[in-house]
Parts: C-alpha cells; structure tokens; sequence
C-alpha cells in the first residue's frame, strides 16, 4: 500500500510464491508486484534477502487460471472476510478475521468427511502450518486419520501403514477445489530440526487452538502457501490462487 501511494508502483497487489523446501534456510521464493523480488525464503521466515527481478504478474509459476476469493473494503479500512461462491453468495464480515486478509471456505477429507464447512479464516505467510478449528481439528480431521498427538512435537503422528491409506485434504475456495496433494505431512528432510522420530510420519495440519465459532477459524499458512501462487490484490479487494509447477510436488 505504501508503495502504490507513493506511486513507486502502478498496480495495488502483491504476488508471493513459495516452493517446497527440504532444506531450513533455502533461497525458493518469490514476492512480485510491478518489479519482482526474488527473495531468499526459509521454512521459518526468519530472514530475507531480495534481488530485483523484471516482471508483472509472474505466469511462469503458474499452471492453472487465477480463482479469487473477494475480500471488500470496509468503511473503516479494515478488510472484510468471506467467500464468493460462484459469484452469488454475500460476503461474510466476520470478526475478528476481517482484519486480515480472509476469506471463506471448507475443507474436506477425502471424498465424503467434512472437517469444516463454509466459514470465514485467514490467509498468512508467516504461520507455518494450516490451522483448523479447535474442536474440529480433534473430532474430525484427528479421527479421520487415525492419528495421535506426538507429545514431543505437537504434531500428529501416524504410522507407515496408516500414510499408506491417507485421504487427500481439499480446500474448497469460491467454488475451486485446491488439493495440496502431497503435503500433509512434515518433511521428512527436516525431521531433525522438530525432534521427529525416523520411524514415524507426521501430520503437518494443527488445531488453531480456539474452537470453531469464535470468528476465526482456520488459517491457511506457509505450508499451503508452498503450493499455489497467491495474489493479495488490495485494488481489487481479493486473494487470488493458482495451480503452480510444484503443487504435486513430492517433496515431503
């Protein structure tokens, strides 16, 4: 926003992409507007190094079209939060995840289990992990899984086995089903760094630790962000996202 008001840039949006990392510290990601950064990203976010880079919106990353989810501006400025399903559906304000870049959706596991229906969230960049709700990650996504939380990491665990079975998680955004095929679990190159076991696999999807119904209820992080280009376009009030060359990714 800055910059467009100082006019150092001619459209009000920002690109960002990130690709899957093995690594803790590994140049893999992007932030474009009008003149691309492309900039050192690690799995944390602990630090930037960004270079110039030609370009506009950056359709070399991307494989599909763009689907956006409409965030309105409020008379305060603040952001609204919701989804337009199909272009028809009034747009949820719901606090306090209005005041960040939200939007609506449901998430579902596999081809039948609903691990949340059509409510309001937030996207972030700097969250590591997706976040549902509470109550819902426990009783449902937990369940579904046949997981159980690992006391050294936070994390659930599953066993060989039980990965062999593992449904698809689909994020279902104005209409558009976004899979992040592959990446539902910690990569298995950063064990070490979270004190994982070898012999385990890891569930990388947390509770948000409030329960659904509180204003805020899931977060769509870093881990889902590794797999679709994410435009947050401010002129337009929207959070677009596109298939990208590494959302099938095997990386974990």
């Amino acid at each position: 926003d800055n910059l467009y008001s100082q006019r150092s840039i001619t459209n009000d949006q920002i690109g960002i992409y990130f690709a899957p990392t093995t690594l803790d510290e590994l140049v893999n990601g992007e932030l474009s507007w009008d003149t691309y950064l492309r900039c050192c990203s690690t799995l944390f976010l602990s630090r930037t190094n960004c270079n110039p880079v030609l370009g506009g919106t950056d359709s070399s990353e991307i494989t599909g079209s763009i689907g956006y989810a409409y965030v309105p501006h409020l008379s305060d400025g603040i952001f609204g939060l919701g989804m337009l399903t199909i272009h028809t559906t009034p747009i949820t304000s719901t606090y306090p995840a209005s005041a960040y870049w939200g939007i609506g959706e449901s998430i579902t596991y596999g081809t039948s289990t609903s691990i949340l229906s059509s409510i309001a969230g937030i996207v972030d960049t700097i969250i590591r992990r997706n976040y549902p709700g509470l109550h819902l990650f426990q009783c449902k996504y937990k369940s579904a899984t046949a997981a159980t939380l690992d006391s050294t990491t936070g994390l659930l665990r599953i066993t060989l086995a039980q990965y062999t079975k593992l449904s698809s998680l689909f994020f279902n955004i104005n209409g558009i089903s976004f899979t992040p095929f592959l990446a539902q679990i910690w990569p298995r190159s950063l064990y070490a760094e979270i004190g994982c076991s070898s012999s385990a696999i890891y569930l990388i999807d947390d509770d948000i630790g409030t329960n659904s119904g509180e204003g805020l209820h899931f977060i769509n992080g870093y881990t889902f962000l590794e797999r679709f280009y994410t435009v947050f376009n401010t002129a337009n009030s929207r959070i677009g996202f596109a298939k990208a060359a590494q959302t099938p990714a095997t990386t974990n």
